[in-house]
């Protein structure tokens, strides 16, 4: 993902922007597989920064989503 790789160059700015942007097309498609990857990916950005407090409730908000979703999409294997 092209946020992973800018947050791993140090640019995390930019990384939660395009976290955000992919939030935006995900809340128009009501779509929750893709907000609880929004929220994962969120999760790592703020990991990567070492806001462990916000990456946790992000991880924690992914999982509901994908709970919610119903599918298998996000599960730990």
């Amino acid at each position: 993902d092209e946020a992973e790789k800018l947050s791993a160059k140090g640019q995390h700015e930019e990384a939660l922007r395009l976290v955000e942007l992919s939030w935006e097309v995900a809340e128009f498609m009501g779509d929750d597989v893709e907000r609880g990857y929004c929220h994962l990916m969120r999760g790592v950005v703020l990991g990567d920064q070492k806001r462990w407090n916000p990456a946790l409730a992000a991880y924690e908000d992914a999982r509901k989503c994908f709970e919610r979703s119903g599918s298998n999409e996000g599960q730990a294997k």
